[in-house]
């Protein structure tokens, strides 16, 4: 939430903490900051749809694979870069 900017009352209201102080008693969560809340979270949501369907388009797990096929879009290749495993070499048995 702090990437996507939320405000600090709003973001500690989601969190389940009490926000201390002056800024407790005067500050309070609108309607926007909970769209935006929800906004911020659903786009990490589609990124993250897009980034498991580069690695693979479907899925074993029913609400997954329902989730990467409503995505509808194809997937495009995943770099990894600095990230991408050792691959061990091939075994001789």
């Amino acid at each position: 939430m702090d990437e996507a900017g939320i405000p600090y009352v709003a973001h500690s209201q989601q969190m389940g903490h009490e926000v201390p102080g002056m800024r407790g008693v005067y500050s309070h969560v609108t309607d926007r900051m909970l769209a935006d809340i929800r906004d911020a979270l659903e786009q990490r949501w589609i990124e993250s749809l897009r980034a498991r369907a580069a690695l693979s388009p479907t899925s074993a797990v029913p609400v997954l694979n329902a989730a990467l096929m409503a995505l509808g879009v194809p997937p495009r290749p995943l770099s990894l870069g600095a990230f991408a495993p050792n691959l061990l070499p091939n075994s001789d048995t």
